[in-house]
This record gives structure tokens, C-alpha cells and sequence, in this order.
């Protein structure tokens, strides 16, 4: 009898052990594809404008998350959701995506994509900034100096190690913006409850719609004419947004959010091999590999202090 209570821990630990290997692996998952996003967004973007880019891959992840909503039965409950909470989810998804997809792309189609990739990668470091803020929490020591830290990789990488005037400087103003708004809303969204599936579908669908208002008063073109540029617009929507997404949920679901935003910071450091792979003329200096470090670093310090505040919410990568 004395031995139950024993064999009872152990089999839970072993439970929660394994859970977590779990969710490793899910987030490993959603580095490997997210990290070729920078790559491959490059590409697109030399036979097409980055709103029609923007467009076809919000559409594509949409329509896969339709399918899902359907497959999984999930019709009925989208349908009886209340007008209310309905646009309520549609805004968040809309300022998660739409607009930082906006920053994200744009800064893509003018500047160096190594440095746009780093610089985006401040947003985990403004989700802490911004969820303490939320709370009405005084930040700590350790926010403050992981917050100067990080601003110090960026400025570090803008500069390109020279501490002058940037030389992209619109295309880091874009990537910086986009990483405070993404930010901004991935401390939002942990305030949120809801069923994550009908959340991605409403945000991709909303966010589809809008860039092709966008398409419209700017009169960009829509059509594409190359196969290839096609089939790489469906791997970006699809591998490269909708499926690590699910990833990274599942992640979440396996264990904490702490340990799981650590592993993210893979994601731009996989990028930066597969830029250099797929793109060898892009240059990667040893001041951009140092503000990255910076940066990490940054968020890792904040970390320290104030674990549950770390990305809870969705990436539209």
C-alpha cells in the first residue's frame, strides 16, 4: 500500500515528461518551416509586388484553415458565434496580421533581408515589454536592462556595426514597426479565450479580404503569370503560415509558453543559413550575427524576471 502513491508519481511524472518532449517537437517543427519564410519571401518578391504576395498567401492559409474548420466539425460553432465577439476576434486577427504583414513585407521588398529578418525578431522583447504594461506591472531591473539590451542589437544591426545613420533606413523603420505592433498583439491575445482554429481562419480570411481592398486602391496586379512563382506562393501560405502555426499551437497546448518562446529564437538563426543557401548574394555581416545575439540575449534577461510573460499568441510568420 505504501508503494502506490509512488508508482502513481512516477507515472505522472513520466506523463508530463513525455508531454514536453511533445511539445519540443512541435515547436522544432514550426522553427524548421518559419525559418524558411525570409528565404523564400525573397524570392517571390523578385517576380511579383509584396501586396500581391500578401494577398495570396493570407488567402491560401485561409482556405486551408476552412477545410480544417470543416473536417473538424467546427462549421456550427463558427456560425453561432455572436456578431460581437465576431469582429472582436476579426480586429486582434486583423492587427496580428494584416498590419504586420504589412511592416513584415514591405520591409522585405526594400532592405537586406538578413537585417529585416533580425530586426523583426525584436517583437518576442516588446511582447514582454508590452504584456507587463497591460498587467499595469512596473517593470523590473532585469525587463529594463533586457529591454536596452535588445534596442541595443538593433541599433548594432541597423548601423551594421558603425553606429551611424542607417543605410535601409525605411526598410528598418518597416521591420521595427512591424515587431512592435506584433508585439502589441501578442500580448493582447493572451487575454483572449476562444478556439484557436476559428481565431486563425477569422484572422487569415479578414486579413485575405483587406489586401485585396488594398490590391484594389492601389491598383496592383493580382494575376501571376510564372507556375514557379505559384507554387511558391502556395508553400508560403500553406508550409510557411498556415501548417507551423498549428505547429506552434500544439506547442503551446505541450508545455509552458516560457520554454517554448525560447526555442523561437532558432528560427531566425535557421533563417540566416537558409538565406545564405538559397540567396548567396545576400550578405550576412558579423555586426548583424552580433545584434541578433544582442537581441536574444535581451529577451532571455526579461525572461528571467517575468516567465509567464512571454509569446502566448499565434504567428503570422
Amino acid at each position: 500500500m505504501r508503494n502506490a502513491p509512488q508508482v502513481h508519481t512516477v507515472s505522472t511524472s513520466a506523463q508530463a515528461s513525455h508531454t514536453v518532449g511533445a511539445g519540443v517537437i512541435w515547436a522544432l517543427g514550426a522553427v524548421f518551416f518559419w525559418s524558411q519564410s525570409t528565404a523564400c519571401l525573397k524570392i517571390i518578391l523578385q517576380s511579383t509586388s509584396w501586396i500581391t504576395l500578401a494577398f495570396w498567401a493570407t488567402t491560401f492559409a485561409a482556405v486551408c484553415y476552412f477545410l480544417l474548420v470543416l473536417v473538424t466539425g467546427r462549421m456550427a460553432q463558427l456560425r453561432a458565434m455572436p456578431a460581437k465577439e465576431l469582429l472582436t476576434v476579426a480586429g486582434i486577427g486583423i492587427s496580428g496580421c494584416f498590419i504586420y504583414t504589412c511592416f513584415n513585407y514591405a520591409a522585405f521588398a526594400c532592405g537586406p533581408a538578413a537585417e529585416v529578418l533580425i530586426v523583426n525578431y525584436l517583437w518576442p522583447v516588446a511582447t514582454v515589454g508590452f504584456a507587463s504594461l497591460l498587467s499595469r506591472e512596473r517593470p523590473g531591473i532585469r525587463e529594463i536592462c533586457g529591454l536596452l539590451l535588445a534596442v541595443l542589437g538593433v541599433i548594432c544591426v541597423v548601423t551594421r556595426g558603425h553606429f551611424q545613420m542607417p543605410g535601409a533606413l525605411l526598410a528598418d523603420c518597416l521591420a521595427l514597426s512591424g515587431a512592435l505592433f506584433y508585439g502589441l498583439f501578442s500580448a493582447a491575445s493572451k487575454r483572449v479565450s476562444g478556439d484557436r482554429i476559428l481565431i486563425l481562419f477569422i484572422t487569415y480570411a479578414s486579413s485575405s479580404i483587406l489586401f485585396l481592398f488594398t490590391a484594389l486602391f492601389t491598383h496592383s496586379q493580382l494575376r501571376v503569370e510564372h507556375t514557379t512563382t505559384w507554387l511558391l506562393l502556395g508553400y508560403q501560405g500553406l508550409c510557411l503560415g498556415a501548417v507551423p502555426t498549428l505547429f506552434w499551437l500544439k506547442a503551446l497546448q505541450a508545455q509552458s509558453t516560457s520554454r517554448a518562446a525560447i526555442i523561437v529564437y532558432l528560427t531566425p538563426a535557421l533563417g540566416l543559413v537558409w538565406l545564405k543557401i538559397l540567396l548567396p548574394s545576400e550578405q550576412i555581416t558579423p555586426a548583424a550575427i552580433g545584434g541578433f545575439l544582442l537581441i536574444a540575449g535581451g529577451f532571455l534577461l526579461q525572461l528571467a524576471r517575468r516567465p509567464t510573460a512571454s509569446p502566448h499568441a499565434v504567428s503570422s510568420e
